[in-house]
């Protein structure tokens, strides 16, 4: 039995190849530019498929807060500059830090003086000086309430690694920045970056994990262990 379906498996997978092959590959650049989609145009279609959004800003930010605790992400609220350099400085302390990674961008130069030493993203680096700092610290484009997920563009970091390679990732934000769903993020870098989009997004949901040994759950396996929201007032 199990070889007859074997086979039959095998005889339908090489008959879609088979039937693929009939239609052209269009030559290099000849392809029609790809249409800019928005929210407007997944109405009925992908929101059907999400969990539900929040429609306040005050039920954003507490389904993001429910969130961001289910996937053992950390959520602190802060009020001004001096309220935001305190906090970091509390962390480390409390953690050791010494070596902080991050890029241009408001607020960084005073979150820069608060360690000892300090790699900035947007001037040339060593990966290996980047592995060895405790924290990273960046901006993001935007926060999806609905599933606790940070949305950052290489045009905000200046780098893909800054927010994989230290064990501690702690991202920047405003009240403002936090959108109900993966949709309407979508509409916010469409209207912030137009045709221009940047090399990358990446969507970072908690820390790092696998459950792959034994369905044990190990943080940090592939990224940071720790992952800090902290949104400034």
């Amino acid at each position: 039995m199990s070889t007859n379906l074997a086979t039959s498996s095998f005889d339908r997978f090489y008959k879609r190849i088979k039937e693929a092959l009939r239609l052209a590959a269009p030559f290099p650049g000849t392809h029609q530019p790809t249409a800019v989609v928005t929210s407007r145009d997944l109405e009925g279609s992908i929101r059907n498929w999400l969990p539900p959004a929040p429609e306040s800003t005050d039920a954003a930010l507490k389904l993001l807060s429910k969130r961001l605790s289910e996937i053992k992400a950390e959520l602190y609220r802060c009020e001004g500059l001096v309220s935001l350099v305190n906090g970091i400085k509390d962390l480390a302390l409390q953690e050791n830090w010494v070596r902080v990674a991050l890029h241009k961008g408001p607020w960084m130069e005073s979150c820069a003086e608060v360690f000892p030493e300090a790699l900035w993203a947007d001037e040339a680096y060593n990966l290996t000086d980047l592995e060895q700092c405790d924290v990273a610290i960046t901006h993001c484009d935007a926060i999806i309430a609905q599933t606790g997920t940070v949305l950052i563009s290489t045009a905000i970091t200046s780098s893909r690694a800054l927010s994989a390679l230290p064990p501690t990732h702690i991202v920047l934000a405003t009240e403002k920045q936090i959108v109900a769903d993966l949709p309407a993020a979508f509409d916010l870098i469409a209207e912030k970056y137009g045709s221009a989009y940047p090399s990358a997004f990446t969507l970072i949901t908690g820390p790092s994990r696998t459950a792959d040994i034994e369905r044990t759950l190990v943080l940090g396996a592939h990224g940071p262990r720790r992952l800090i929201i902290i949104i400034i007032d």
